[in-house]
C-alpha cells in the first residue's frame, strides 16, 4: 500500500509514468519525493466522507491510513492552521494542498494529517501517533496542546 501511493504520488507531481516507478524500491521512492506532498481528488473525498460522518479524520499520506483505531494522537508545534468550512472535495483538496505546500510537508510516513471541523471552521494540524497514553499525554504537555484524540474510543482526552 505504502508504495502504491509514492508511485501515484510522484507520477501525478513529476510526470513520470508509474511503469517506470514502480520499479524502484520504497526506499528510493521515498528519496524522490523531495517536494511537498500533495492529496489526490479520491482521499480528498475519503477526508470529507470522515469529516462529515464522524467530524474529522486522520490521514498518513504515504500508507493510505484513514482513522487508525489504536493510540493517541499528539499534535506537533507550528503546523496548526484554521480555514473555513469547505462544501466539496475539490475545495478540501485545494485548501488542504495549499497548507502542505506551506508547511513544506514532503510525506513524513510518522506523521498523520488532522482534520476535523467545528461549527463553520475546519482545523489542521500534523500530529504523530503514539501506543502508550502516558507517553502521548507527556508529549503533550511539552507541546502545550489542550488535549490529545484516542484513536479506539474517537474522543479527546483532556491534558489538563
Amino acid at each position: 500500500m505504502r508504495k502504491e501511493h509514492l508511485v501515484k504520488h510522484l507520477a501525478l507531481t513529476t510526470g513520470r509514468s508509474t511503469d517506470i516507478l514502480n520499479r524502484y524500491k520504497v526506499t528510493e521512492l521515498e528519496k524522490m519525493v523531495g517536494s511537498p506532498y500533495q492529496i489526490d481528488l479520491d482521499e480528498a473525498r475519503n477526508l470529507l466522507v470522515s469529516i462529515r460522518k464522524s467530524g474529522g479524520a486522520s490521514y498518513r499520506p504515504l500508507t493510505g491510513e484513514l482513522n487508525p483505531d489504536a493510540g493517541y494522537m499528539v499534535a506537533m508545534i507550528g503546523f496548526e492552521k484554521q480555514i473555513r468550512r469547505v462544501w466539496n472535495s475539490e475545495d478540501l483538496r485545494l485548501v488542504v494542498n495549499q497548507w502542505l505546500t506551506e508547511i513544506s510537508y514532503t510525506g513524513d510516513s510518522r506523521l498523520f494529517i488532522g482534520i476535523w471541523e467545528q461549527g463553520e471552521t475546519i482545523y489542521l494540524d500534523l500530529a504523530e501517533r503514539r501506543i502508550d497514553l502516558e507517553v502521548a499525554i507527556i508529549l503533550a504537555k511539552q507541546r502545550n496542546q489542550l488535549a490529545i484524540y484516542d484513536c479506539y474510543n474517537k474522543k479527546d482526552i483532556s491534558t489538563q
